[in-house]
């Protein structure tokens, strides 16, 4: 072991995905323990609870540690899952099926304990003081599920059971969207006052809407997002929840445009905006440009990704000719037209376009009730990418007034036998 070169150990510890490998590789001698930090610590992920950013501050106060860490991770799992382990330490052995009244007891104090952190000024402070002490922090994610944390199947089966103790909608969204909103604050703070500069900000979990009332929070992210090359961001449109739960969308999103966000960004090569569903405030195209712009152009923009969004024809082909330099992929899922055709835009990116890569995923649709199928989509991709013959016929997939699906960043779309085109 001692024959192995620096290089092939960085290698061999770029190879083990699990960081509990890394952990116990690191132990065989102390050259490993020194050349595995950087795997051990380039990316840590936490939680939103108050041990969990403990341990990111306890790592941020250590020089040789620190140094290392360039992405932290932030988890907001559903809070049946984020509350098990710490439920599981202190009941032990007395979890079963049958639930009895301590043992609810104990749940329902950890996951108000939880709650309480959330809403917090701690919440930011602990991750404020820790990106402070982080010198190549320059990434950071707003995950929804960790795969460290997700449970097997039976033990799903068991919180089940305990979940009528999480509070209601009201306080999480149904899709956990209220605290993803509280996850997205906590960061965007805690970068700002930690004077973090940013290379990338992601989120895969779903922000909700009412980000658009707090235009405080959204300077702070126009100042946080300024440096940043990439940018991933996903919103939760309209839901049909009761009625005692509904936070109607009003004009707010359009009032306080996502674009005067994204703009300063001058840098930025990778963006990607989605929806849930497309809100009521952004359907016939007017989201499009409060989002991208009409005229602004982002000069070293590679590649963009849009998601259940009304995408207005003349408008997004003036945006990908702003664009036509630089920009390399392009992808939309879920996606409505409003004008014109499908057909137009595969033939400008096939004639106009330098693309590389292409995605259609999900379902596309030139109107409310008509859509591409699967075969179709890939004949489209090929017409651009690989010069493809033809595009498909006018004769399109119906569903008999069906909307498209909620966008969960699946690539599934809806199957039909092949035809004739």
């Amino acid at each position: 072991m001692d024959s192995l070169s620096p290089e092939l150990i960085h290698e061999i510890f770029h190879h083990l995905d699990d960081k509990l490998d890394v952990a116990r590789f690191r132990l065989v001698q102390r050259t490993f323990a020194e050349l595995g930090k950087e795997a051990l610590f380039s990316c840590i992920y936490v939680q939103p609870s108050q041990h969990s950013l403990s341990r990111l501050l306890e790592i941020a106060r250590h020089p040789s540690c620190a140094q290392y860490v360039r992405t932290v991770a932030l988890s907001v799992d559903a809070m049946k899952i984020m509350v098990w382990r710490p439920f599981t330490e202190q009941v032990g052995s007395k979890i079963t099926d049958n639930i009895d009244y301590q043992t609810l007891a104990v749940f329902r104090n950890i996951v108000d304990e939880c709650q309480n952190f959330q809403q917090s000024s701690d919440y930011a402070a602990m991750l404020s003081a820790s990106f402070s002490r982080l010198p190549r922090l320059s990434a950071l994610a707003l995950r929804e599920v960790s795969s460290s944390t997700y449970p097997r199947s039976e033990t799903l089966t068991l919180m089940d059971r305990y979940a009528h103790a999480v509070d209601p909608p009201q306080f999480h969204g149904s899709w956990g969207e209220k605290d993803h909103l509280r996850g997205f604050s906590a960061l965007i703070d805690a970068a700002y006052f930690a004077g973090t500069t940013l290379n990338s900000f992601t989120t895969d979990g779903l922000i909700d809407q009412a980000l658009f009332d707090n235009r405080l929070l959204l300077s702070r992210a126009k100042s946080v997002f300024r440096c940043c090359r990439v940018l991933k961001l996903l919103f939760c449109g309209e839901e049909p929840l009761p009625a005692l739960y509904r936070h109607p969308l009003a004009p707010r999103m359009l009032e306080t445009p996502l674009f005067d966000v994204l703009a300063p960004a001058l840098d930025l090569e990778e963006l990607a905006v989605g929806f849930s569903a497309c809100p009521m405030a952004g359907r016939g195209g007017a989201l499009f440009t409060k989002t991208l712009g009409r005229q602004h152009v982002w000069p070293k923009l590679r590649e963009v990704n849009l998601g259940t969004i009304d995408l207005p024809h003349q408008e997004l082909l003036a945006f990908l000719d702003r664009h036509r330099a630089t920009l390399r992929g392009f992808t939309v899922s879920c996606c409505n037209l409003v004008g014109g055709s499908w057909g137009e835009v595969m033939m400008f990116l096939r004639d106009s376009m330098k693309l590389k890569k292409l995605g259609l995923d999900g379902t596309l649709s030139d109107g409310s009730t008509t859509f591409y199928s699967s075969l179709e989509l890939a004949m489209m991709i090929d017409y651009v990418l690989s010069d493809g013959k033809c595009l498909p016929g006018r004769r399109r997939l119906q569903l008999d007034g069906q909307q498209p699906p909620r966008n969960t960043g699946s690539t599934g779309s809806y199957i039909e036998q092949p035809r004739a085109v």
